[in-house]
């Protein structure tokens, strides 16, 4: 049962670890460093921005929750949901 109980603290540990802007940062060092500065520092905040790249929404808030796909005049646009304290957030691009 204690392997059980630890193995499941390790696997939320690293799952946490993954999900601040500094780990995503670290994971894609190169392209977050490419970024205008004032990109840089609302990703290191946290936070997206409208013309963010859905690459970029993802260093700021994480894989979004949801995806869905909206049609409309013959056009389509994936996108990507994140619900993060409350808010809703978005960022799509075309599928």
């Amino acid at each position: 049962m204690m392997k059980l109980v630890t193995a499941a603290f390790l696997a939320a540990a690293a799952l946490a670890a993954c999900s601040t802007p500094e780990a995503r940062i670290r994971g894609h060092q190169a392209e977050f460093n490419a970024y205008p500065a004032e990109v840089r520092q609302k990703i290191r905040m946290g936070k997206a921005a409208v013309g963010f790249s859905p690459e970029q929404v993802k260093l700021a808030l994480g894989e979004p929750d949801r995806f869905y796909t909206r049609k409309s005049s013959g056009t389509s646009r994936k996108s990507g949901l994140t619900t993060e304290r409350g808010r809703r957030t978005s960022a799509s691009a075309p599928a």
